[in-house]
């Protein structure tokens, strides 16, 4: 706080030379006008002359006590000044000392963040240094200090998830050619391999025990996961919620389970292999779900799944069963040259706009689209179907297949069942 000049401080202070010239000034009116009086009225006699001694010590009485009450006045209203000018100094040391107890408890605060920041740091590079030890009991480790870390951290947690992530994208490589050796290793890899698979189903699941249970007081949020192009072994996300996942090119082997899974936003498995069976039953997804050119050599199991946007399944092959019971599939599903070499079942499919079957046959151009085996459509709504020259080939001939009025081209190869199809010709 700046302080007064000398010379304003003492402007505003009354010198004594001032008070010497005020008394001599109340002095000097007083004698004036006793002197002034007394020439006026001269010879009036000895009485006269005492009332005008006294006239003239009333005045001079008077007028320094009119000087004595503005000297009061003057008192007041410097105490009053000194007094605001105090409050005004007090207020501000106040709101200095405020101010510097906020910026105080702010660097303090700061100094935490940065320490704890640079504590997760340590802990966080600690754990990738683990996870690419040679030694499976370090790796395993290593996991489970990041999990420690997300669970205590929320805001880092995208990036835990990351770094798991990244470890399944790695390749699955034996340190030498030593045969047993790299059995082991292959053995202690996949127990690693296990474990980062069911950190992510633990924590990407929002309740304990299936949609009913209570909620899950460790549960990461939606999250995004990267499995791009990984090789996952019995890989499950049962009643997990996810944000964005990318899955695309990834191999399955095992069972994969995405049962009552929800895609919160894009989930891209283009160019997946699943090896064994894959479950998606009642699998949620709420964005764009996109299987172009994804193989299914077991069952794939998408019974009462729903699709909210758009379902891409262009040149996806299914070499076993196809399974879309009860399924919810938008205007916009596409099956655009999907082979399907076994049975696909389809009935009851709902989307209130024809699902475009047009390269495996139905029910728009058909260019060589096929189902090599039983195809089922019960109960499923077509509209605006063209089925002039559909052709199932590859596939033996069967008498069992049914046609309606505008079918005369349609070559059936082998079974198909349309139970209860809607109107063909409407």
């Amino acid at each position: 706080m700046a302080t007064k000049p000398e010379t304003d401080i003492e402007s505003g202070v009354l010198q004594t030379r001032t008070i010497y010239w005020v008394g001599a000034l109340v002095v000097a009116i007083t004698l004036g006008s006793g002197a002034l009086l007394l020439w006026l009225f001269r010879g009036d006699g000895p009485r006269t002359t005492l009332d005008i001694i006294r006239t003239a010590g009333s005045l001079g009485i008077g007028t320094g006590g009119g000087v004595a009450l503005i000297l009061a006045a003057r008192r007041q209203r410097y105490t009053e000044l000194d007094l605001k000018q105090k409050e005004k100094a007090h207020h501000l040391q106040e709101q200095v000392a405020a101010e510097t107890k906020s910026h105080q408890e702010q660097v303090a605060a700061d100094n935490r963040h940065d320490a704890l920041e640079t504590r997760i740091t340590e802990l966080y590079n600690a754990a990738a240094e683990q996870l690419g030890s040679d030694k499976a009991p370090v790796r395993l480790a290593g996991l489970y200090a990041l999990e420690r870390l997300a669970d205590s951290h929320e805001e880092h947690r995208q990036t835990m998830v990351n770094l798991i992530c990244a470890y399944l994208r790695m390749p699955r490589t034996p340190p030498g050619d030593n045969q047993q050796e790299d059995q082991h290793y292959s053995h202690e890899e996949m127990q690693v391999r296990t474990t980062a698979q069911q950190i992510l189903a633990d924590r990407l699941r929002p309740y304990t025990t299936g949609k009913s249970g209570s909620a899950n007081a460790k549960f990461w949020g939606p999250v995004d996961i990267d499995l791009s192009r990984a090789h996952l072994s019995d890989f499950s996300l049962p009643f997990c919620e996810v944000q964005r996942a990318k899955l695309d090119g990834a191999q399955f082997t095992g069972e994969t389970n995405f049962h009552n899974t929800v895609f919160n936003s894009v989930a891209n498995f283009n160019n997946a292999h699943f090896f064994d069976e894959a479950r998606f039953e009642f699998a949620h997804f709420r964005s764009l779900a996109h299987f172009e050119s994804v193989h299914f050599e077991s069952n794939a199991d998408f019974n009462s799944s729903r699709f909210e946007l758009h379902a891409i399944f262009d040149g996806a092959n299914f070499s076993s069963q196809a399974s879309f019971k009860t399924s919810h599939l938008p205007a916009s599903a596409s099956f655009h040259d999907a082979r399907f070499a076994n049975s696909a079942d389809f009935p009851e499919v709902y989307g209130g706009r024809p699902v475009d079957f047009s390269i495996t046959g139905l029910p728009q151009v058909p260019e060589e689209g096929r189902f090599v085996d039983r195809a089922e459509f019960n109960n499923h709504d077509f509209f605006d179907p063209e089925y002039e020259e559909l052709e199932y080939s590859d596939a033996e001939v069967n008498d069992d297949a049914d046609s309606s009025e505008n079918t005369e081209s349609i070559e059936f190869d082998s079974h198909s069942d349309f139970d209860e199809l809607a109107d063909f010709n409407d």
